[in-house]
């Protein structure tokens, strides 16, 4: 099921850096991308750029790309939704600050939302969260919640691997996740 004809959609996240803002411009170029599933970027303003009010989830359409069909006008705490044809593209973000019962409430917030959806979705960022599910080798209780979360959407996971996605001095993790519904 294609739902997205030979559309390419990219996920990054920049840790509010300037540089990396400027190299994600460069890659999608480079690789042709119709749009990029941002979080934590250095600045997510101007045209093409869809955010959170908290500007630490958004997605960027470049000059070029696929058309918006629509985006959310109430941008969620943590995340936000635009789409592109029949598809919507959701970019979240999840302080690893927040206490475990707001992290709950925010996950029961965009649940909710994604219950209210229609159509194939793809709901991506960086949730703070660790689980086997996706890679980690332990599973947190962020991790199990997004892990009940996303099974209870029937979302797959498409992270792939055991390639970290956070980096710090000589250690990392995998918190930043990517889930599909079924037949994307």
């Amino acid at each position: 099921m294609d739902r997205l004809p030979g559309a390419r959609i990219l996920q990054i996240n920049l840790g509010h850096c300037r540089a990396a803002q400027d190299l994600m411009y460069q890659m999608l170029r480079e690789k042709r991308a119709d749009a990029v599933i941002v979080s934590e970027p250095w600045k997510a303003s101007g045209d093409g750029w869809y955010a959170d009010a908290t500007g630490r989830a958004a997605v960027y359409v470049p000059p070029g790309g696929k058309r918006v069909t629509s985006s959310c006008t109430d941008t969620g705490r943590g995340w936000v939704w635009i789409e592109i044809g029949t598809v919507k593209i959701y970019s979240c973000y999840f302080s690893p600050s927040s206490t475990m019962q707001q992290y709950k409430d925010d996950i029961a917030d965009l649940e909710s939302e994604l219950r209210g959806a229609t159509g194939p979705l793809i709901v991506a960022g960086d949730f703070n969260a660790k689980a086997a599910d996706w890679g980690s080798s332990i599973t947190d209780a962020r991790g199990t919640v997004l892990s009940l979360t996303a099974s209870s959407l029937r979302l797959h996971v498409a992270n792939q691997g055991r390639e970290l996605t956070f980096r710090r001095g000589a250690g990392g993790s995998i918190i930043d996740v990517t889930l599909i519904s079924e037949g994307l």
